[in-house]
């Protein structure tokens, strides 16, 4: 296995331009992570943001959010090396989110966003 990489949320938030053709910035979170954690409809570029959402959660789950956002893109990303695939992340917060337990999953993420963006 080589280097593995990962951009950060803020490089996704402020680089629309990359993003990976099979994600929009207009996709809706609940719509692609498949579970109702926002009660309005929340995009994905809206799920980066450093409130990762609406207040109307909590602050671990709406960083947890801003992760899975992030590693998502960095996964469907053909020029990045990312440590696991699409599925993996969809399946790392829907297990998060189902327990209540943000917290190891959001560091997991966060430390794979954070090795080294190619980009």
């Amino acid at each position: 296995m080589g280097i593995r990489e990962g951009c950060s949320a803020g490089f996704w938030r402020n680089h629309e331009e990359d993003w990976p053709n099979a994600y929009s910035i207009d996709d809706l979170f609940n719509d692609v992570f498949e579970r109702n954690v926002f009660t309005n409809e929340v995009s994905l570029l809206e799920a980066l943001q450093p409130g990762g959402g609406p207040p109307t959660i909590s602050p671990q789950l709406r960083q947890l959010a801003r992760q899975a956002t992030a590693a998502l893109l960095n996964a469907a990303h053909p020029s990045i090396q990312f440590s696991i695939s699409e599925n993996q992340v969809i399946s790392l917060f829907q297990d998060a989110y189902d327990s209540g337990e943000y917290e190891e999953t959001k560091d997991q993420l966060e430390h794979y966003n954070t090795l080294f963006c190619p980009l």
